[in-house]
């Protein structure tokens, strides 16, 4: 009951926890390009949730279908490793995936101390360290005759094998999280030159006051309205509506 509790909440934990953490990335890039402290917009966990469903749809589907193939070639490789007479050809092709991990892990070390620059927003980075410890850590998964002997030196083998897949499993864990961090942000910029290059195109927004707020700007308007029942002096034209959240309103001029 705990294994199948375990395979249950830990993916929706891990996917609950992406979902936000790519809101708030993508948020706060998006609206900082624009001029607003995204922490002024007072956006509540679900608010973040809602607004990274539709850009989490792709990373999601890439990282769930690399696990898929990755763990489906890992199960075939080992089943021949077992089978009489493939044994010999599964052990050829153990060399494969631990020669792109270095390879991918090199890249990633490369970009990391600043050897290499990646001009792409795609994260190359973080995937490659990923993808590339992933890989080499494969090495240690293919059972080994007597690793699970209590006792002895193929106990301390297997329990150091154990305690190395759970490091490779963290920093694979980590690296996901800053993946989603950079493609977030960069999802966010990108959406920032969108809203200004379509602004015109965003609702209009009349601003009333007592008093006199002192905007400025090419395309902002004030008029003084006079009368003796004028509850609003000052009038304001020439605004565009951003986001409206928290009870408050986020405005830019028409140009």
């Amino acid at each position: 009951m705990l294994e199948t509790a375990a395979l249950v909440l830990a993916p929706t934990t891990v996917i609950t926890a992406l979902l936000f953490y790519f809101g708030w990335a993508r948020t706060n890039a998006l609206f900082g390009r624009l001029g607003i402290d995204q922490s002024a917009l007072g956006f509540t966990v679900q608010d973040y949730m809602l607004r990274s469903v539709n850009s989490t749809f792709r990373p999601l589907s890439v990282v769930l279908l690399a696990a898929v193939a990755g763990l489906s070639a890992h199960i075939a490789l080992t089943r021949a490793m077992a089978t009489p007479g493939r044994a010999g050809l599964a052990e050829r092709l153990w060399p494969v995936p631990m020669v792109m991990g270095g390879l991918l892990l090199l890249a990633g070390l490369s970009g990391l101390w600043g050897l290499v620059r990646y001009r792409v927003d795609f994260p190359v980075v973080p995937l490659s360290l990923g993808a590339g410890l992933g890989l080499l850590g494969l090495r240690c998964l293919p059972p080994r005759a007597g690793a699970g002997a209590p006792g002895g030196a193929g106990g301390r083998a297997a329990n150091a094998a154990g305690a190395r897949r759970t490091v490779v499993a963290i920093f694979v864990l980590v690296m996901l999280f800053w993946s989603v961090a950079v493609y977030a942000q960069a999802r966010g910029v990108r959406e920032a030159a969108r809203v200004a290059a379509t602004i015109s195109r965003r609702p209009d927004v009349t601003v009333y006051s007592a008093r006199r707020l002192h905007l400025a700007g090419p395309a902002i308007r004030e008029t003084e309205l006079r009368g003796p029942d004028t509850a609003y002096r000052f009038r304001y034209t020439g605004l565009k509506l951003v986001v409206r959240s928290g009870g408050k309103w986020f405005l830019l001029p028409a140009s």
